[in-house]
């Protein structure tokens, strides 16, 4: 038969939620890390932990339900950016991108532009 011996303990940061506060608190520790490695993301922009408790007295005030939760606010991804030509091709309106040595298309590798 398992032991069903219940241990009071005071509530605190380490007791509530039988642990799961700083578990979720490494949980998002280890993203924020991530994102901070992160070569795509800009290296000085500031990274954010929130946690959160709250509190649900019943009616007596005796009993509190405790919700704990952790979210993180990460550094976005560098923008990257791209030209596109515009123009129209058998009477549709088209865009392209070029990658490699040639990037105007107007140069003869798309026949894009005005329509007579």
């Amino acid at each position: 038969m398992p032991d069903t011996t219940r241990v009071e303990q005071l509530a605190d940061l380490y007791t509530l939620g039988a642990g799961s506060a700083a578990e979720k608190f490494a949980a998002e520790l280890a993203a924020v890390l991530e994102n901070i490695r992160d070569p795509n993301t800009q290296a000085d922009a500031k990274r954010k932990i929130v946690m959160e408790w709250i509190f649900m007295p019943d009616g007596d005030r005796e009993a509190v339900q405790v919700a704990i939760t952790a979210r993180s606010a990460f550094a976005a991804t560098k923008p990257t950016s791209e030209v596109m030509f515009v123009g129209r091709k058998d009477g549709q309106m088209v865009a392209t991108v070029m990658h490699g040595e040639q990037t105007d298309p107007r140069q003869g590798v798309f026949p894009i532009g005005k329509e007579g």
